[in-house]
């Protein structure tokens, strides 16, 4: 996802599903499944991955390890569901709402 109004960075939206992943061994020690976005400043190649527990801060504020349930879905009715999507250098933002529950395809709404 780019934005004219932030033109060094963009965000990339995965589904990260363990089940279905070929080589899950790669990336065990990352959380079980849901929306990952990652933030990605293409001046200087930083990569954040923007936290459900940290909604709307800078993405170079975020914390750097990934934990369990910090990959944005709709399992839990009780937890965040919605991205704010905050440039670092740029103005505006970004909502990403209504994100399904964890699965081998997911939605939501940009």
């Amino acid at each position: 996802m780019y934005s004219t109004l932030s033109p060094d960075e963009f965000w990339i939206i995965e589904n990260w599903y363990r089940a279905s992943a070929t080589a899950p061994q790669f990336d065990s020690g990352f959380p079980e499944g849901g929306l990952a976005i990652w933030w990605v400043d293409m001046t200087t190649n930083a990569v954040a991955l923007i936290r459900r527990s940290a909604p709307g801060m800078h993405p170079l504020e975020q914390p750097v390890y990934p934990m369990t349930g910090e990959l944005f879905a709709a399992n839990d009715p009780f937890t965040r569901t919605d991205a704010v999507l905050v440039p670092q250098y740029g103005t505006g933002f970004a909502v990403v709402r209504r994100i399904s529950p964890t699965g081998p395809n997911m939605y939501a709404e940009l």
